[in-house]
């Protein structure tokens, strides 16, 4: 099997949706001087590559940590939406049926340093985030800052329909070759509307 990575480094200074601080990650005790070392971590839940949960658009939606373990694990496909400026249903059609979990790859992830990059992302189209409901798709993914823009309609459809989405997504363009694709996406235990995770793919070496 091979593991591919596809979860951004979290560093001093990542840049976080506008209005949020930059990421503080800082030593605060080294070896050197007190025996041990130590990192603080300031920043917000969805800092990163990260899951929204229902919460954190929906009145009284659940919270990340009232899923069990199987919700953030299943199989995936990845669609090709490099060069796509909106995300639409045709790019879905017959691609995602009995698929728990659905990631479009557009390249957007090579921009996380510009200035633009929370500011012209592709976005999914309402089209689109129906079409993924209407399938059971369990959760959508994206290698960009957000799934759309404010008012933030699509976020509002997929969590109402116990939709999770993870932004922020890396490297995606490494499982393009691969058909047979297991996710696993771990979001950190907080009681919190969304939280930064881990997430990996799993797939058969190929030959």
């Amino acid at each position: 099997m091979v593991y591919i990575d596809l979860t951004q480094l979290i560093v001093d200074g990542m840049p976080e949706w506008p209005g949020c601080a930059p990421v503080m990650l800082k030593e605060i005790v080294t070896v050197e001087s007190d025996g041990v070392a130590n990192h603080q971590l300031n920043a917000t839940c969805h800092m990163g590559t990260h899951i929204d949960a229902p919460g954190h658009f929906i009145v009284n939606g659940k919270k990340i940590d009232a899923y069990s373990i199987p919700k953030f694990i299943g199989s995936a496909v990845v669609i090709n939406a490099k060069n796509q400026t909106k995300i639409d249903i045709e790019l879905v059609q017959g691609r995602v049926h009995k698929v728990g979990i659905v990631l479009f790859y557009t390249g957007w992830s090579d921009q996380l340093n510009d200035p633009n990059y929370f500011y012209s992302y592709p976005a999914i189209s309402p089209a689109c985030a129906q079409y993924l409901i209407d399938q059971e798709i369990s959760m959508v993914g994206i290698d960009g800052p957000s799934v759309d823009y404010a008012p933030f309609d699509i976020h509002k459809l997929l969590l109402a329909n116990d939709i999770l989405i993870i932004e922020n997504l890396t490297n995606l363009q490494a499982l393009l070759e691969y058909s047979d694709i297991e996710l696993i996406a771990l979001p950190l235990k907080l009681d919190a509307h969304g939280a930064p995770a881990r997430v990996i793919a799993r797939v058969a070496k190929l030959d």
